[in-house]
């Protein structure tokens, strides 16, 4: 099959006079002509270049019967570096770290692959009048590092550019920081690794990015020699956490305890003073497993992590807003 027989039953997400853009199965991929009488397909995870055997591979097409179809053709042709340039659109550089994109005029910062540190994988850009993040492309696996010649007692992670950029304008105190595009455990590992080879402390700084931040501080524990630990599994609407090997009456504390600050953050939010309190913490203890379920909304899942760092209270590890 061609390109085109291969994405048939598929619309472009966007079309021009020198490419198609296709959004499939959460993936994106690019059917341009790279130069005259050939097309190609760029892929925007690793942004490889796929035949249309490993293209019907990747997007699970499989070969039916159906009348020949002509392939693709372009009024133009685009190199893959002219095509680079116009996906990522940076203008130019705003400092040495952060650049600035042309058509929305964003700011941004480039994502690079963790092992192959000259590679970008992504960009995460934010509007400067607003703070609205995105995170451009599919990669998530990977990663923006700010004042690395630093070799202080403390690293800096945060999940979001804008609070990247707060951490790159800090004039009291810089320290070497890492942007992160999700908790997967390849980047945890490789962040925990970059602390114990300069012996230094991790400052999470979470803001509106606490599941991620949770997601991090599990694998943390998990990875250290403590007998207590926390499993989390997070779904569209609720998070469950494992307690394991927490003693009953210490999670029955802990519980009250984030239960207790959970109602008086929302009576002051809310201006209500009179309202009865809310059970949004869930004790369940089930075949000698005790869990603990929450809603997965930001301020449940903010107090429960800051509160349970406090709770191990590790000098390696903490907690930071700004």
């Amino acid at each position: 099959m061609n390109y085109k027989e291969v994405l048939f039953p598929y619309h472009p997400l966007e079309q021009g006079d020198f490419m198609y853009r296709y959004y499939i199965n959460n993936r994106e991929y690019i059917i341009y002509s790279p130069e005259k009488d050939k097309i190609s397909c760029l892929e925007l995870y690793n942004f490889k270049e796929l035949s249309s055997f490993q293209l019907a591979v990747y997007i699970q097409r499989i070969k039916t019967e159906q009348e020949e179809i002509s392939e693709f053709s372009f009024e133009q042709i685009c190199s893959k570096e002219d095509l680079m340039k116009y996906l990522f659109d940076i203008a130019g550089d705003k400092t040495l770290y952060r650049k600035i994109r042309g058509v929305s005029n964003c700011e941004a910062y480039l994502l690079y692959d963790i092992k192959q540190s000259s590679k970008v994988r992504n960009i995460y850009h934010f509007n400067p009048a607003n703070n609205d993040y995105q995170l451009v492309f599919d990669n998530d696996i990977c990663i923006a590092s700010i004042y690395d010649e630093i070799r202080n007692k403390k690293i800096n992670v945060c999940w979001n550019p804008v609070t990247f950029k707060y951490l790159e304008e800090e004039v009291a105190e810089k320290n070497t920081s890492y942007l992160i595009a999700s908790s997967n455990p390849i980047l945890c590992a490789d962040i925990i690794k970059k602390s114990q080879d300069r012996a230094a402390s991790i400052c999470l700084y979470c803001n509106d990015n606490s599941l991620d931040g949770l997601l991090f501080f599990s694998y943390y524990i998990n990875n250290k020699d403590i007998e207590k630990k926390i499993e989390v599994y997070s779904e569209s609407n609720k998070v469950t956490i494992l307690m394991k090997k927490w003693y009953p009456n210490i999670l029955v504390r802990f519980i009250s305890r984030i239960q207790k600050i959970y109602n008086m953050n929302i009576r002051k939010y809310y201006g209500m003073t009179n309202e009865l309190d809310m059970t949004v913490y869930q004790l369940l203890s089930i075949s000698g497993l005790s869990f603990i379920t929450f809603p997965n909304d930001e301020l449940a899942i903010s107090l429960f992590l800051k509160e349970v760092i406090a709770e191990y209270n590790l000098p390696d590890i903490i907690c930071e807003e700004y």
